[in-house]
């Protein structure tokens, strides 16, 4: 798998703490608004009873780089983006300090990893430390993926 490839990755609280961000939508696209230069979102899932509420969102920082993701609070706190790991970990940085609470850990998982058939295994983004860490992480996390498949 090549780190410079886009990986939709998911991050989410603690197993057993499923909305220990107490995220909400509406507070996610504000703080959203207020993080990022340009964004747009629209919320989905008020059309009837099969519909999963979620935010779908694009935002771009003062340097182009775009995050293409969405936000849902139905059976777990999550937000899901799209970027490289180097890309992404910026991401991370910021929701940490935007929608985490203080206490609150960051565990993740990857749309490659799901696909790998690791849907039981988690990966903690590390609570302290800055984008190199974070992109270490999520590197790592790509390469335990990688190792599954061979």
């Amino acid at each position: 798998m090549d780190e410079d490839s886009p990986t939709l990755f998911c991050f989410y609280p603690a197993s057993g703490d499923w909305h220990g961000w107490n995220l909400e939508l509406a507070g996610f696209d504000a703080a959203l608004g207020a993080g990022f230069p340009h964004t747009h979102s629209d919320f989905r899932g008020r059309g009837g009873p099969a519909d999963v509420p979620r935010l779908d969102f694009v935002a771009t920082t003062d340097d182009d780089i775009v995050y293409e993701g969405h936000a849902s609070v139905v059976s777990r706190d999550y937000v899901a983006v799209s970027g490289t790991a180097a890309e992404v970990s910026r991401f991370v940085i910021w929701l940490r300090a935007a929608v985490v609470p203080p206490a609150g850990a960051v565990w993740f998982t990857s749309r490659a990893a799901l696909d790998a058939g690791l849907r039981e295994r988690e990966w903690p983004v590390p609570d302290t430390g800055g984008r190199p860490e974070v992109e270490e992480a999520l590197l790592q996390h790509l390469r335990d993926v990688e190792a599954a498949q061979a």
